[in-house]
């Protein structure tokens, strides 16, 4: 594991790839791939009994195991079931070396299940089963994949080189041959081609050795063909990597892929497990704010209403609110005008008017009368009038200046004018008022009839 954590930090480093995804791919060292078949009771049996034995692969490691499973149907009757095991403490020790580099674990799966999805991808156009064969270090082992499906995974037991693996297949081929016949229902099908996987040195050895006796169909997995799926040189790629190619294509052909155990799904439900608490208690205080929204939202609608049912009722008052300031502007202006008089008022003589022109009515003889008084300044007045004799006019002049308030009288002309009750001399006067007219009599002077 120190091997491998230094390693993948100097990858990450290098590649710049930190805080990316991440998949690892188990040989069968650190996992076992079992496959059954039948009706789903049987494979519902079969996982069970699995299940019971699991704990049983010592040579996985000591402690508890994992078993992740996949069902798949074949037919309507028919079902497939995909079986994995590994050692938890291995899992772990793994999770913990991948996330110290900086990136994220999202699946670990087998070494064969990788390597039948490669071929169903790298070799589509093929319909008839194939046998993968992946060397390491401490030997060899078999696959029997068909459409990218695992049918079944075999370790041979002891190492076995490159040069012994014709032997090793002529042991296993009859027994292969009647599994997939029997599993496909094809009696009549040959388990010929080879697809061999590995370092180079070993698989063309391995290549070299089966070409030789003629009875297998024998090649490297065809890795070059990867090359269109990414932005790397063709020399890049080899069969040494064809589980991993096989792990990566995943993500290209995930719609068309079968679902393939992942060991990482028990770690994967335990973190949504301890997420679930943090999400609740984080979830309260949004909780509180929702319905502190709702609550908001409920006042704020209300108040649109009362706010819509306002704007109606301005809307309805509206011309009396245009009166009004018609109103209002005619009180201003009103107030503005009686302002004015107030001010004319101040500024007038103390003069009594109307003692004047009761004076001066007192004056007027009988057969006497005014059409016109005009007032100029208070202290001038303009008597316009006329009288049935000529003899009137002049007493109407003396009696005036006779009268109290009166400084002056002067008799600016006179005229000749007909009336219905016959002709009258009109005449036009022009008074000058005595400064202390406000205290004058209105009494008539003596001899003058009153009007």
């Amino acid at each position: 594991f120190e091997t491998l954590a230094r390693q993948l930090k100097q990858l990450v480093t290098t590649e710049r790839v930190a805080g990316c995804s991440a998949s690892l791919v188990l040989n069968s060292n650190l996992c076992v791939t079992r496959t059954t078949t039948g009706s789903s009771a049987e494979v519902a049996k079969s996982l069970d009994e699995l299940q019971d034995r699991g704990q049983l692969y010592l040579s996985l490691g000591a402690g508890a195991k994992t078993l992740v499973s996949t069902r798949a149907n074949i037919d309507a009757r028919h079902e497939q079931a995909v079986v994995t095991v590994a050692c938890e403490a291995t899992l772990q020790r793994l999770i913990e070396v991948v996330e110290s580099c900086g990136l994220e674990l999202k699946c670990i799966e087998a070494e064969t299940i990788a390597l039948a999805r490669a071929h169903g991808v790298l070799h589509r156009g093929e319909d008839e089963p194939a046998l993968l064969i992946q060397f390491d270090n401490d030997g060899l082992e078999i696959a029997v994949a068909h459409r990218g499906n695992l049918l079944l995974d075999y370790r041979p037991g002891g190492g076995v080189s490159g040069e012994e693996i014709a032997a090793v297949l002529d042991q296993h081929h009859a027994r292969l041959q009647r599994f997939c016949q029997r599993r496909l229902r094809d009696f009549s099908l040959q388990l010929r081609k080879v697809y061999l996987a590995g370092p180079a040195d070993t698989v063309r050895a391995a290549e070299r050795r089966l070409a030789q006796r003629g009875e297998y169909q024998a090649a490297a997995f065809d890795t070059q063909a990867a090359s269109a799926y990414w932005e790397r040189p063709s020399t890049a790629l080899g069969p040494h990597q064809a589980a991993l190619i096989g792990r990566a294509l995943q993500e290209v052909h995930a719609a068309d892929d079968s679902p393939s155990p992942n060991l990482m799904e028990r770690w994967i439900a335990e973190s949504r497990k301890h997420i679930r608490p943090i999400l609740l208690r984080s979830g309260a205080p949004i909780a509180a704010v929702l319905l502190l929204a709702a609550g908001l939202a409920v006042v704020n609608l209300r108040m649109a209403g009362i706010t819509q049912t306002l704007s109606q009722q301005v809307a309805e008052l509206r011309p009396a609110q245009l009166e009004y300031k018609v109103i209002r502007r005619k009180v201003i202006s009103s107030r503005e005008k009686l302002k004015n008089l107030q001010r004319l008022s101040e500024g007038a003589p103390a003069c009594e008017v109307t003692r004047v022109i009761a004076s001066i009515g007192g004056c007027l003889p009988d057969d006497v009368w005014l059409s016109r008084v005009t007032i100029t300044d208070f202290e001038r007045l303009k008597l316009s009038g006329a009288s049935y004799t000529e003899s009137g006019v002049y007493d109407f002049v003396r009696y005036l200046n006779q009268a109290p308030g009166v400084a002056q009288v002067a008799l600016e002309g006179t005229g000749t004018a007909h009336t219905g009750q016959g002709p009258s001399t009109t005449f036009d006067l022009n008074l000058k008022l005595a400064s202390d007219a406000a205290d004058g009599a209105t009494a008539k002077p003596q001899g003058v009839a009153s009007r």
